[in-house]
């Protein structure tokens, strides 16, 4: 069985712990201009698919963010 949709598990209002880490321990950020440069797209990003960030914290070989959704199902992106 394949995994389910986002768009059939996200719902307006829904939270989602999301996170990515680096494979073998390798890092993501190697400079504070890599941690500014993603700050800034999470920015852009947060405001093209209007999600709203409780927290985040970002290290060198991973990420977690704590999101909010407001959009419905009918009116995600791609």
């Amino acid at each position: 069985m394949g995994r389910i949709a986002r768009s059939e598990l996200l719902h307006k209002g829904c939270y989602a712990h999301v996170f990515t880490r680096s494979i073998e321990k390798r890092k993501i950020f190697d400079s504070r201009e890599d941690f500014e440069q993603f700050k800034k797209t999470l920015k852009e990003r947060k405001v093209e698919y209007g999600f709203k960030v409780f927290h985040y914290c970002v290290m060198q070989t991973h990420i977690h963010l704590w999101l909010k959704s407001r959009m419905s199902k009918n009116s995600q992106k791609g």
